[in-house]
C-alpha cells in the first residue's frame, strides 16, 4: 500500500488487522479500538487518543509494534506520533458481550440526553451474592415492570464507592431497551441533572427541561447524593418536584446513593421523605468469595482461565471491586503482551503496586497533590493555578475525583485546595472522571493505579 495515496484512516485499518494478532485480543479491545487517526502527511502519522494516561501506556508499551505495523502497511517508512483529542470513540465491547452499545436515548433536545450506557453493566453480568443480592433482586423486579404485589419503586440503592451500584443502575436500562424498547429511559449522572437545571434557568427554557425529566417511563439518577445542597435550594427543589410528577403517574424511579436517605445533607425534609417513601437496599462489600466468583467472571468474559490461587491473590487487594477488577484487566493485558503464563508467582510481581488491605493510612489532600504532581510531572503550582490547558486541566480533574472518594473534605474544601475553586467546579471534575470511568478501561486502570499508590504509606 502507497501511504502517499491512503487516508489515516484506510492506513489504520490495514494496520489494525496485524496488530490484533500482534498484542492479543485483550490489549486490543480495551486500547487499540478506541484510537482515532488522525493525520497522515511528510512522513508521520499521528495517532488521537482520550487522555494522557492512554498515551503514556501506548508511548511505553506499544509504539514500536505501532510503528512498525503501519510502515508495513504503508510500505515505507513513517513516523508514528500520539496526541490526546477530543471526542475519541470508546472501544466496541468484546465478541462475547451480548449487549451492544446503546445510544442515548435523547430526549427533545440533545442537551438533555442521558448518560450514555456501558455495554458491559447488564444483569448477565452481574455477580449476585450476599452482599448484594437484595439489591439486584430489587433491581431486577423494577427492570421487568414491576408487579407481583411488591413495590420496589422508588428504588433508593446506596453503598460505598466500587461496589456496584452503577452497574446495577445501568443493567436496569438495558434490560428495559432490550424488552420493552417502547418506553421512555432517561439515566443521568445527578451532577449532570444539576448541571442541566443551571443552564435551563440561565437560557430561560426551563420548561424544555421539566419536559425532559417529567415525561419518561423509567428515571434512573446515578449518585444522588450530588443533588444535596450543591447549589442551593433550586437545584433540591426542581428534583422534588420532578419525582414528584413521576411518582404520582406511576413511573419508575431508581437512585443511587453513597449515603443511606438519613445520611445526606439535604436542605429540604420533603425530598428526604420522598428518598424513604419506597424500597431501600444497601450494598455491603463483597466478601472473598464473592469477589473470587466476580473476577472468575470477568476472567471468562476476556475468554481465559486464571488460576484459583491467583483469583485469591487478586481478591485479596482490596473488597473495592473497581480495584481488583483493574488488577485482573493489567495482569490477563501483561500477561497476553508478553506471552507468559499466567501464575501467582508473574501476578505477584505484576500487582506489586497494588495496595494490600494492611498498610492503608489515612490520605490527605497533601499527599494527592503530591501524588498527581509526581505522576504527570506538573508543578503544585500549575495544579492550583487558572490554566486551563489539557495536561493540567485532566490531572486536576483526576486529583478532584481522588479527594472526592478518599478523603473527608467537603467539596468546598477541596475546591479552595485547587486554587480556591468553587464546589460546582469539584462536582464537575468528579462528573467528568466518573463518565470517563464508565467507558474506559485505561481511565479506570490510571484511577486504580494512583488509588493504590496514594493509599500506600
Amino acid at each position: 500500500m502507497d501511504a502517499a495515496g491512503s487516508s489515516p484512516e484506510m492506513l489504520w485499518q490495514s494496520a489494525l488487522g496485524t496488530l490484533e494478532n500482534m498484542v492479543g485480543r485483550l490489549a486490543y479491545e480495551t486500547i487499540f479500538r478506541c484510537i482515532r487517526p488522525l493525520s497522515l502527511g511528510e512522513g508521520e502519522f499521528v495517532l488521537g487518543v482520550s487522555n494522557q494516561f492512554a498515551k503514556e501506556w501506548l508511548e511505553s508499551r506499544y509504539l514500536p509494534t505501532v510503528t512498525r505495523c503501519l510502515n508495513q502497511a504503508a510500505g515505507e517508512p513513517v513516523a508514528v506520533r500520539i496526541t490526546i483529542c477530543d471526542a475519541v470513540p470508546a472501544p466496541s465491547p468484546p465478541i462475547e458481550s451480548q449487549a451492544p452499545m446503546v445510544p442515548s436515548p435523547v430526549v427533545l433536545d440533545e442537551n438533555f440526553g442521558s448518560t450514555p450506557l456501558n455495554p458491559k453493566y447488564t444483569f448477565d453480568r452481574f455477580v449476585e451474592g450476599n452482599s448484594n443480592r437484595f439489591a439486584h433482586a430489587l433491581a431486577l423486579h423494577v427492570a421487568r415492570g414491576g408487579g407481583a404485589g411488591v413495590q420496589a419503586t422508588p428504588l433508593f440503592i446506596w453503598g460505598g464507592v466500587g461496589l456496584g451500584k452503577t452497574h446495577l443502575m445501568q443493567a436496569i436500562a438495558h434490560h428495559v431497551l432490550e424488552h420493552q424498547p417502547h418506553r421512555r429511559i432517561v439515566y443521568v449522572q445527578a451532577e449532570t441533572f444539576v448541571n442541566q437545571i443551571l443552564r435551563a434557568i440561565r437560557d430561560g427554557n426551563t420548561s424544555e427541561f421539566r419536559a425532559t425529566h417529567r415525561n419518561v417511563d423509567v428515571w434512573l439518577v446515578d449518585d444522588v447524593q450530588f443533588i444535596a445542597a450543591k447549589e442551593g435550594t433550586r437545584s433540591e427543589e426542581e428534583f422534588f418536584h420532578t419525582f414528584n410528577t413521576l411518582y404520582q403517574t406511576g413511573k419508575h424511579i431508581v437512585m443511587s446513593s453513597d449515603q443511606p436517605p438519613r445520611g445526606l445533607r439535604i436542605l429540604d425534609e420533603r425530598l428526604r421523605s420522598r428518598f424513604e417513601s419506597g424500597a431501600i437496599a444497601d450494598i455491603k462489600p463483597p466478601d472473598v468469595v464473592e469477589r473470587i466468583a466476580i473476577l472468575q467472571k470477568k476472567a471468562s468474559f476476556a475468554g481465559t482461565e486464571v488460576p484459583i490461587d491467583v483469583l485469591d491473590h487478586i481478591a485479596n487487594i482490596t473488597w473495592n471491586i473497581r480495584t481488583i477488577e483493574g488488577a485482573l484487566i493489567s495482569l490477563l493485558a501483561y500477561a497476553s503482551l508478553q506471552g507468559e503464563a499466567i501464575t501467582l508467582e508473574v501476578a505477584q510481581e505484576v500487582l506489586k503496586d497494588y495496595a494490600s488491605g494492611e498498610g492503608k493510612h489515612q490520605v490527605t489532600l497533601d499527599n494527592i497533590v503530591k501524588l498527581i504532581s509526581d505522576r504527570f510531572g506538573i508543578s503544585k503550582e500549575d495544579l492550583n493555578s487558572k490554566k486551563r490547558s489539557r495536561n493540567i486541566v485532566f490531572p486536576r480533574q483526576i486529583a478532584m475525583y481522588l479527594a472526592r472518594q478518599l478523603t473527608s473534605d467537603s467539596l468546598m474544601v477541596i475546591g479552595k485546595a485547587f486554587g480556591g475553586r468553587d464546589h460546582s467546579t469539584v462536582l464537575h471534575s468528579c462528573g467528568k472522571i466518573s463518565r470517563l470511568m464508565a467507558t474506559d478501561d485505561a481511565t479506570v486502570g490510571l484511577v486504580n493505579e494512583l488509588m493504590s499508590q496514594v493509599q500506600t504509606p
